[in-house]
């Protein structure tokens, strides 16, 4: 059995994990062989995380793994929104900046400055 997350959610990953364990009973065999399998197919940093912990049973396993993901994605939510306001910031204290990204040039006169020959 070769399945790993990908972008499935842990509930996802779970329930087809559970789908084809039918199919391969001699690598599932008991409570240890199918909590390798399980953690060998989840994401990288869930898989870190789940790793470093030791679990009675698949069931305890499963509920931590969907406690980290939504932790995770949590985080990287956090993050991604402190980027773009990191980003917004910069560009406020840049100043104005036109279309092609440069500020706008100072020796250019508005048309009410402007004085007739």
């Amino acid at each position: 059995m070769n399945l790993t997350q990908g972008k499935m959610l842990v509930i996802e990953y779970m329930s087809k994990f559970n789908e084809l364990s039918r199919f391969a009973p001699h690598e599932v065999a008991n409570e240890e062989m199918k909590m390798e399998r399980f953690e060998r197919g989840l994401k990288a940093k869930l898989k870190t995380n789940i790793a470093a912990l030791s679990f009675p049973n698949l069931q305890t396993m499963y509920k931590k793994a969907i406690k980290m993901e939504r932790i995770i994605d949590e985080c990287e939510a956090s993050e991604l929104a402190m980027q773009q306001k990191r980003k917004r910031e910069v560009k406020s204290a840049q100043g104005g900046v036109c279309g092609n990204g440069r500020k706008p040039s100072s020796n250019h006169r508005s048309q009410n400055d402007r004085t007739p020959y």
